[in-house]
């Protein structure tokens, strides 16, 4: 045989193997739903930490870990507390894709 045969050989095969496994990631895949955002009323209730501090004329960063994830949501208060990094805290509300929160540690 020709190698220049050969070598057209060598490259369907690569081309067919590749394409089928990007076809059976993508149908394994497809049951999979993919949505970083989620149910945020289901954080309603959750504690969480502070990462970046705020108070109750700022704005700050909170992590929830729920449902086996992990999210980081900005977060809000109406409470008169500076809530510090590491601090706990307790998400009483969800609202305009903020979460509402009062200190975790009653």
């Amino acid at each position: 045989m020709n190698s220049s045969v050969l070598v057209v050989i060598s490259v369907l095969t690569g081309v067919l193997y590749g394409g089928l496994i990007v076809f059976l990631i993508f149908a394994a895949r497809k049951n999979i739903l993919v949505n970083s955002f989620g149910q945020t009323h289901t954080l309603v209730g959750s504690l969480g930490v502070v990462q970046i501090p705020f108070d109750y004329n700022s704005k700050g960063k909170v992590r929830v870990y729920s449902s086996d994830s992990m999210r980081e949501c900005i977060a809000l208060t109406d409470y008169p507390h500076s809530f510090e990094h590491g601090a706990r805290i307790l998400i009483l509300q969800v609202k305009n894709a903020y979460v509402w929160v009062v200190p975790g540690d009653f």
